[in-house]
């Protein structure tokens, strides 16, 4: 669970609509998950989500855009489940899972990997804290 939270947190400042960005306000993208084929298998969320490319294109890519947040949040989950990312976030292997997810090739990779491990601490502070 505190994996989801750290990467809800860098991708979309935990689904708010203004700091996440015209992604969460208009699409309900919480993941910002981009637009990919249908065929392609390793993305069951695609047909459980019902999601469609979003007009416009934002920072060079295509987002999904989704018909409401539940679905939004359903669709992502399901995102990191189908796309095998789930023990890179369990064993808190920040890099590892954002040279997959975020990819290390795009700009701000370094800041993201830096996001990622700051967000971490913070909440499993919080979770401690809360006697979690």
């Amino acid at each position: 669970m505190l994996g989801q939270l750290v990467v809800l947190a860098a991708e979309s400042s935990l689904g708010d609509p203004v700091l996440g960005g015209v992604v969460v306000r208009v699409g309900f993208n919480v993941g910002s998950i981009r637009w990919r084929p249908r065929s392609d298998s390793n993305y069951r969320w695609w047909d459980l989500s019902t999601g469609v490319p979003m007009d416009g294109e934002r920072p060079g890519k295509q987002w999904v855009a989704f018909p409401s947040a539940d679905v939004g949040v359903d669709a992502w989950g399901l995102f990191l489940v189908t796309g095998n990312y789930v023990g890179e976030l369990n064993a808190r292997s920040w890099r590892s899972f954002a040279e997959r997810y975020y990819s290390a090739a795009v700009p701000g990779f370094e800041q993201y990997v830096l996001d990622l491990e700051r967000f971490a601490v913070l909440f499993a502070a919080r979770l401690v804290g809360g006697g979690f």
